[in-house]
């Protein structure tokens, strides 16, 4: 019971930071010009009960404490800066220590509390320059406002594929109505692979310094054809770098990478449906060639006349397309119950198997699994309450 009551009480406590709820606007006079930036705190926090083959916990931990800063100290100069100040690697959950962070931003070899900072410049009408660390433009759920998640934790797409970079990005609209959207760039790329997985630089939050003299790039290009509907397509390429001794098992030296992925989403009146699939290639001289690939599709429904989210997923992730049993597939069912204008309460129950071939790596990755000899299999339930709020 003291568990229980100690959840209730943090609970109660943050249902009043709604009344304190929404961005706050500061000011500052420079010579004759009043300089103006808009101040956002997102906090999340999260109760986790964990019951898998290898894991048998609960704890209580912070998710996120996010804090943002925009300003535009020009007209046609946009800044952005974000902090991530909960320390990110939280021992005591699994998974919110895990390399790629699908339960909390942790950004593995990418540790910096620095999230985003970048200026966007838009002297010409048809394009927006971007400098800086900042997302990549690749899927639906790293460019979208956390807050504004339908699931607590990210997909395995995202996860495993998805990152922040340093570089230059020029993106912009085209065509009738803007129906087009497209994006190209040239980012630092891979810093050095580690003995857990074979990794691009840069993770879910922060990026590292460049281990190369090579740069990546990438492209992508949007439609939407009508109204609420919206596809997708994009491509990566890189270059791994392999240190001596820390390389993959099966691997000796720097490989090509080609990335590549596909999405769509829709929304009609209360129904939204989401879905995307990707593949990673990674090939050398050496004749090493492995692909990973991963696909999942999203639904969720809001009850008319409540506050109340239906969400449904189901996740499938391929460590390694040539060799069997080492999918890992979760299935989430969630609630989501936004009861102020800015304080949001979300429960997840994630459904995981995965299959007698993933390994340690992949396990560590994507949901956190302690290693164990021989690799991972089975069953895993976990059960998530996350309260968001905006102040």
């Amino acid at each position: 019971m003291k568990k229980a009551s100690g959840f209730t009480a943090a609970v109660a406590f943050f249902f009043a930071l709604s009344a304190i709820a929404g961005a706050k606007t500061v000011g500052v006079t420079v010579g004759d010009k009043e300089l103006k930036a808009d101040i956002g705190v997102l906090g999340q926090l999260v109760y986790v009960s964990d019951k898998s083959d290898q894991i048998v916990s609960d704890t209580f931990d912070v998710n996120r404490l996010r804090i943002s800063i925009d300003s535009q100290p020009a007209d046609a100069v946009k800044v952005k800066a974000s902090l991530e100040e909960s320390g990110n690697l939280s021992p005591l959950t699994p998974g919110l220590g895990g390399l790629g962070g699908r339960y909390g931003e942790s950004s593995g070899a990418a540790g910096s509390r620095l999230v985003d900072l970048y200026v966007d410049l838009t002297y010409l009408d048809w394009v927006t320059v971007r400098a800086g660390q900042f997302p990549l433009p690749m899927g639906l759920e790293l460019t979208a406002d956390e807050y504004g998640l339908e699931t607590i934790n990210y997909s395995q797409l995202t996860s495993a594929f998805v990152h922040r970079d340093r570089g230059i990005m020029f993106f912009g609209d085209a065509g009738d109505d803007e129906i087009f959207d497209w994006a190209i760039g040239v980012v630092n790329g891979a810093g050095a692979e580690t003995a857990a997985a074979l990794a691009i630089s840069g993770a879910v939050t922060g990026a590292v310094n460049d281990t190369n003299d090579r740069k990546d790039w990438f492209a992508l290009l949007g439609v939407t054809p009508i109204s609420n509907l919206y596809f997708e397509s994009w491509y990566y390429d890189g270059t791994t770098t392999c240190v001596a001794g820390v390389c993959n098992a099966t691997q000796t030296t720097s490989s090509d990478i080609d990335l590549w992925g596909l999405a769509l989403d829709w929304s009609y009146y209360n129904f939204r449906f989401a879905g995307e699939y990707a593949q990673l290639k990674y090939s050398n001289a050496a004749a090493f060639t492995m692909k990973q690939k991963d696909w999942y599709l999203h639904g969720s429904y809001k009850i008319p006349e409540t506050d109340l989210q239906l969400v449904l997923r189901y996740d499938r992730f391929d460590e390694n397309t040539s060799t069997a049993n080492n999918e890992i597939k979760v299935t989430t069912v969630g609630l989501n119950w936004d009861f102020e204008d800015n304080v949001r309460l979300q429960l997840n129950h994630e459904f995981v198997t995965m299959g007698t071939g993933t390994t340690n790596a992949a396990g560590a990755l994507l949901y956190g699994e302690p290693s164990v000899t021989g690799g991972l299999s089975g069953e895993e339930d976990r059960t998530t309450l996350q309260l968001s709020f905006r102040i």
